[in-house]
């Protein structure tokens, strides 16, 4: 292939001379290496271009392929029934999802489809390191991940995460958001704010003791931009309590002075949050200590006017916006001053 001339031998490997067992190594290697570099493990021009790390990911995706593609064809007599169908699926995924590798979200996206098909030991160290995103490893991220499941059984929520942790120099501070579909709304959840993995101190609390949580009313304007554009609102807020140490609680009020919705299209009125606990997820213990799950519910410039020029309180604010429009955020709501 012309297009594999030019790309390192770790990314796309030549595997002329090779048997199926050394080929069954072969994609597991590779899946491994693309769960590391989407969670940062990367090369310097990777890190300055991300053009090229996405090429470099195409193409070990299509090296994993090329290797299925010829175990299930040369070496169909010398395999199990069993192992045929795994790497049959396995082409067929990253054959049907290869149209959609436009962004490393999409990449993300089919990674966390076929980490599954990996031989690796799941007790192996550096494996568990490299894919807590997909497998969900880290101790306290699976309360969080427990929560909504139970709220949500059976779904598989839409998940964000960044390009590059923060640990290994990326710009945004929490490691996944998930959205899950509550039929009428989208339910938004953070991790990162708490501690998702291993235990890092002996405090009751785990990180700054909270995760966010946000209800978006579905509506034809609601497609998958205003999610994402969510998703980096929340990062936003991330980059907050991690640069200022300020917690967020219930019955707060975050006034940004901006004039312009906070939709994608800044038409909304809603340009800043009340907060509240979640009255579905509200808080729990985890291994790591208490995580409460502070939900945003968007407010208008009057509405948070008001509290901040002490004409109202912010419990006498919040109070009424529940009662007229409940804890899900409508983008195209009018204001409870009118």
């Amino acid at each position: 292939m012309d297009e594999n001339k030019n790309v390192n031998e770790e990314v796309f490997t030549t595997y002329t001379g090779m048997n199926y067992m050394e080929m069954e190594k072969l994609i597991d290697e590779k899946i491994l290496l693309l769960n590391k570099k989407l969670n940062g493990d990367i090369t310097d021009n990777e890190r300055s271009n991300e053009g090229f790390l996405l090429w470099n990911c195409k193409m070990i995706l299509r090296n994993i392929l090329m290797a299925t593609d010829k175990i299930t064809n040369k070496y169909k007599s010398d395999i199990s029934d069993e192992t045929y169908e795994k790497y049959t699926k396995l082409a067929d995924i990253i054959n049907n999802e290869q149209k959609t590798w436009t962004s490393m979200d999409a990449i993300r996206n089919t990674c966390e489809k076929i980490a599954k098909f990996s031989s690796l030991n799941t007790n192996d160290k550096e494996l568990n390191n490299s894919n807590q995103d997909f497998n969900n490893k880290g101790l306290g991220w699976d309360y969080i991940t427990e929560v909504f499941d139970n709220l949500y059984p059976n779904q598989e929520p839409k998940h964000y995460a960044p390009m590059i942790k923060a640990q290994f120099g990326g710009q945004d501070p929490l490691d996944g958001i998930s959205i899950y579909d509550a039929g009428d709304y989208y339910h938004f959840v953070t991790y990162g704010f708490s501690e998702i993995y291993e235990r890092e101190n002996d405090s009751d609390i785990s990180g700054y003791g909270f995760e966010l949580t946000y209800k978006l009313k579905k509506t034809d304007a609601i497609d998958e931009q205003e999610l994402k554009n969510f998703t980096e609102i929340l990062q936003t807020l991330g980059r907050h309590v991690f640069g200022s140490g300020a917690v967020f609680k219930p019955y707060e009020y975050i006034y940004t002075g901006q004039t312009e919705g906070m939709d994608s299209k800044q038409k909304s009125l809603i340009t800043g949050f009340v907060t509240i606990e979640d009255p579905q997820a509200k808080t729990i213990d985890t291994v790591n200590g208490k995580v409460q799950f502070v939900e945003l519910i968007g407010a208008t410039s009057d509405e948070l006017k008001v509290i901040l020029n002490k004409e109202k309180t912010k419990e006498e604010v919040i109070n009424r916006i529940l009662e007229q429009y409940g804890d899900i955020t409508d983008y195209n709501r009018n204001s409870i001053m009118n």
